[in-house]
């Protein structure tokens, strides 16, 4: 298949055959069985500028995966989809990661393209939780097929995390929770061979270059603006339904701009954009149109520091209170609402 899922066999069938074999050796290992999804692998390969982070899902008996997240994009993805607060509606940061998957799933789960690729390279496969097949996720998008780039990405990938799961298995086991190690492994040009090491678990944090205001008049003149008691909450998100102009395109994932008061929980102001669209723009256009208009409202509460990204800088300038990581109840009424009715 190529990017878009079409065809049977523009991606090489000797990489595809490839692939599954070692899926499938991944999935007698069972290494979801002994880890958690926290339980990361840091592989750095020679033939990319970043490491790439390796998840283990399935240890409660849901949703067996290997999620393989590229470099900084795809670790920010991570992190803030483990930072999420339990209050969060579920899909919110699930449908922003930047990663491919390896699913061991069942056969409802199954496209034609799945079974294209089945048929090509004779694969049978029988049972819950034994059927193999691979998503690219991207934000803005709709989870969708590899595209060769991408298997043969997963293709070096695997080889090293099969070697970085064999190497955690010597190492002294932690009581049934998760484990206080990260495994990293990398080749050693001084060593001329591949090394693994076990590294106390230390926090990864977004590698985020916040948006800053330059104008700063314009920042000079929002602030001369009369500051009003409300307190609004502020967010974007991707809205789980799908739109597809062709057949033949990858089906987009919109955006929603909300602006809600927090306190009666009243939509305040919307936008919806497309992946091609800047989020950075229309969050700041949208609150120099409120303030504007209305006033600076003394507070702004924030989902997590993604957000934060496109607004501390302003806030600060601006002379707004901005609460990050705070229990958005009216936002989360508003989208569930939202994302009910498109069903």
């Amino acid at each position: 298949m190529d990017e878009n899922g079409n065809g049977k066999h523009e991606i090489a069938l000797d990489k595809w055959r490839e692939l599954y074999e070692l899926a499938d050796e991944i999935k007698h290992l069972a290494p979801w069985k002994v880890l958690w999804d926290t339980d990361l692998f840091i592989i750095s390969l020679p033939q990319y500028p970043e490491p790439f982070y390796c998840s283990t899902m399935g240890k409660i008996g849901e949703c067996m995966a290997i999620g393989v997240y590229p470099g900084s994009e795809g670790i920010n993805s991570y992190v803030r989809m483990v930072d999420a607060l339990k209050a969060d509606p579920p899909f919110i940061t699930g449908l922003a990661q930047v990663c491919t998957l390896c699913y061991f799933g069942d056969r409802q789960e199954i496209s034609e393209q799945d079974r294209e690729v089945y048929k090509a390279l004779n694969l049978k496969f029988r049972g819950s939780n034994e059927w193999i097949y691979f998503r690219s996720m991207e934000p803005g998008y709709f989870p969708w097929y590899l595209n060769a780039a991408q298997v043969d990405q997963m293709v070096a990938v695997f080889r090293q995390y099969i070697e970085a799961y064999q190497y955690w298995l010597t190492l002294p086991k932690q009581d049934d929770a998760d484990t206080d190690v990260i495994i990293k492994r990398y080749y050693s040009d001084e060593k001329a061979q591949w090394v693994n090491t076990a590294e106390s678990v230390y926090p990864i944090e977004y590698m985020l270059s916040r948006v800053t205001i330059t104008d700063d008049l314009f920042a000079s003149r929002l602030k001369k603006q009369k500051v009003i008691q409300q307190s609004i909450e502020y967010d974007c998100v991707y809205m789980p339904f799908q739109v597809r102009e062709k057949k033949s395109d990858r089906p987009i994932m919109p955006w929603i701009l909300l602006m809600a008061d927090r306190k009666s929980g009243i939509v305040l102001n919307q936008h919806m954009g497309s992946p091609q669209d800047s989020i950075a723009n229309a969050v700041l256009g949208m609150l120099a149109e409120y303030i504007n208009k209305n006033g600076r409202p003394s507070d702004i509460y924030i989902r997590d520091d993604w957000m934060a990204n496109y607004t501390e800088d302003f806030c600060k300038k601006v002379g707004i209170k901005l609460h990050v990581k705070k229990v958005m109840h009216a936002m989360n009424r508003i989208i569930t609402q939202l994302s009910n009715s498109a069903f």
